[in-house]
């Protein structure tokens, strides 16, 4: 009985993906090699009455997000340089990459974007993908002191 060597697997790229809020200082992290980074906070934000209540995971501000036809535009142009960039990506390079996206807050307009992006990179190409929504807890945190749920 031969024995047969097996062929080493190449390693599988792994995509993080951020969202996070600028008004809230840039995030303190170190994320692997940027492949994109994506700023949002000069489009149009959902309506207060929409802000207060959701988050770009709702349907009510992702919807909202995407019925701007510059989103989509946007949107269609970092998908397709991010699937350029993974298809250019050599032996030897590195294997984790980051995107990131960021608005004021980092709670509605890149949350809706982010959470898109990485579904569809996932759906579409063969690689390893996280999702870390940063501005989370710290927006969050601040809506509460507003409503009188923290204390100061």
């Amino acid at each position: 009985m031969a024995l047969t060597a097996a062929r080493p697997r190449p390693r599988q790229i792994h995509i993080h993906f951020y969202s996070f809020g600028k008004s809230l200082g840039y995030p303190d992290f170190s994320p692997p090699h940027p492949l994109s980074h994506r700023p949002l906070q000069t489009k149009t934000p959902p309506p207060p009455e929409i802000c207060d209540y959701y988050t770009g995971l709702d349907p009510e501000v992702a919807d909202h997000f995407w019925s701007f036809p510059e989103h989509e535009r946007r949107y269609r142009r970092a998908y397709r340089r991010i699937h350029r960039l993974l298809r250019e990506i050599r032996p030897g390079e590195p294997r984790r990459w980051a995107v990131l996206v960021n608005c004021r807050a980092g709670v509605h307009r890149s949350v809706a974007f982010v959470s898109r992006l990485r579904e569809e990179i996932a759906e579409t190409m063969p690689v390893m993908t996280d999702l870390t929504h940063l501005g989370f807890g710290r927006a969050l945190d601040e809506r509460m002191r507003r409503w009188g749920g923290l204390e100061r």
